[in-house]
Parts: C-alpha cells; sequence; structure tokens
C-alpha cells in the first residue's frame, strides 16, 4: 500500500509538472498597425507561446505603409514572413522550437518592436532571471532588458519629439539629430543639428523634445521637408549603452 501510494504520488508530481508546461498556449497572433506598432490583440506587442508553437505574423488591408518582421539575433523558422518592408497585406506565421525569448523589430521603423517568450517549465522561477534569448541577444541574468523607443516617423515644425522608455533603475538617455550634408551643403556626411539629454529616475516613460539649430530650419524652410537620423544612446546606472537609430521626416509648418 505504502509503495502504491508513493507511486501515485509520484505519477501527481509529474501530472502537475506536465500541467505548468503546458500553461503556454500552442498559438497566437501579432498584427502590424498603422502608424507604428504591434499588437498581441490587447493592446500589447508581446505574446506568450509554448515551445513548438506557432505565431502569424500579419498586415491586413487597408495599410498605408510598409512594415516587415526581422528578429533579433538567431529567430525562428518562419514561412511566408516578408524579410523587407511590404505593403498590405501579408501574412506568415513562425514556429518557435527553442525556450527563451525572440525580439523583435520592423525593418522600416526601428523603434516598432515586440517580443515573444517561450517559457522553459523547468526553468528556476527565482535567481538570476529566466532564459537567456536565442542567438545571444537580450538580456541574461540580472541584464536589463533593451529600452523602447517611441518617435513618429512624421513631424511638422522645428521640434522633434519622442519617448524612451526604460525597463528599470536610472538611467542616461541622450539624443542626437543628424542630417545628411546635401542637405546642408556641407562637406561631412552627417551633421549634428541638434541633441538633448534626459536622466530617467526608474522603470517608465520618459519623453523628449529635440529642437533642430537654425541652419536645419534654414534647411527645412528651403526644401519644406527634411529628413533627419536620430541616434538614441540609453546607459543605465549599472550597465552597458544601448544604441538606436530612427529616421525621421520634419515638413514644415502650414
Amino acid at each position: 500500500m505504502l509503495c502504491l501510494a508513493a507511486l501515485a504520488a509520484g505519477a501527481g508530481l509529474a501530472l502537475a509538472v506536465a500541467s505548468a508546461g503546458a500553461d503556454a498556449p500552442t498559438t497566437g497572433a501579432i498584427t502590424a498597425k498603422d502608424p507604428y506598432s504591434f499588437d498581441n490583440g490587447s493592446g500589447g506587442n508581446s505574446v506568450t507561446v509554448a515551445k513548438g508553437g506557432t505565431l502569424t505574423f500579419s498586415y491586413p488591408s487597408p495599410g498605408a505603409s510598409m512594415h516587415s518582421v526581422v528578429f533579433d539575433g538567431a529567430g525562428p523558422s518562419c514561412a511566408d514572413l516578408p524579410s523587407v518592408p511590404t505593403s498590405a497585406p501579408w501574412s506568415g506565421s513562425c514556429t518557435f522550437d527553442s525556450y527563451g525569448t525572440y525580439t523583435f523589430h520592423c525593418g522600416l521603423h526601428s523603434f516598432m518592436t515586440g517580443s515573444v517568450e517561450v517559457p522553459d517549465p523547468n526553468a528556476p522561477t527565482t535567481g538570476t532571471g529566466g532564459q537567456p534569448p536565442p542567438g545571444g541577444g537580450g538580456p541574461t541574468g540580472g541584464e536589463l532588458s533593451p529600452p523602447g523607443v517611441r518617435v513618429p516617423g512624421r513631424q511638422r515644425g522645428v521640434v522633434v519629439r519622442g519617448s524612451v522608455t526604460t525597463p528599470g533603475g536610472p538611467s542616461r538617455i541622450a539624443v542626437t539629430a543628424l542630417v545628411a550634408k546635401r542637405a546642408l551643403a556641407s562637406r561631412a556626411k552627417l551633421v549634428k543639428v541638434g541633441s538633448v539629454s534626459k536622466r530617467s529616475t526608474g522603470t517608465g516613460r520618459t519623453p523628449f523634445a529635440l529642437r533642430v539649430n537654425r541652419a536645419a530650419r534654414r534647411a527645412l524652410h528651403r526644401r519644406h521637408r527634411l529628413a533627419m537620423t536620430l541616434r538614441i544612446v540609453v546607459t543605465p546606472s549599472a550597465g552597458s549603452p544601448v544604441k538606436k537609430t530612427v529616421r525621421v521626416a520634419l515638413a514644415e509648418k502650414p
């Protein structure tokens, strides 16, 4: 009787472990939406799926832009997924055969990001903090997750606005605006036309507003449109700097 009870208890434990591993869904969906976001159907940009599960990515009609899905580091096995920015409609699927966190972005809008979590049911829930992402990219151990950057790709006026979401702890945020030499008649390939520094106090969203300099304002008035590149560097109080590049098109106010 004692042996039978032990076997029953062992079977119950195995069933509990199997149940824990089956908690993650086997399917999911991410939709690219205009102007610039990935949506999991609930207003977020992340999805959890079980190992071996399939996730559908799509950009349905009508679509006013072009989007794609580019995985950071080693990605999953995908079919019919556009690797370059493509107009709507398109749809593709990916199968996630390894545990970890997969991060991705749009090939045209680098600030348009999302993630897929494939949890390991046997991983400890406390301690160093989860599985490293496939391909070695992203957070491992006690490192911070990459910051999120939101900057509208088209803006009016001489002030560029956006925000940086830091995942935790105080960080220094530096934003630099660069314009191609042909717009300013300069010999340099890229010319700095403005910068701003901010400091986040912890987890959350930090807005910024960068006013371009006189040379850029004159070029904008002369050309009515001005393309620029924003270089954003986020330096946490403990950790290495993270750099992101965003392209913005300024239009003169009517």
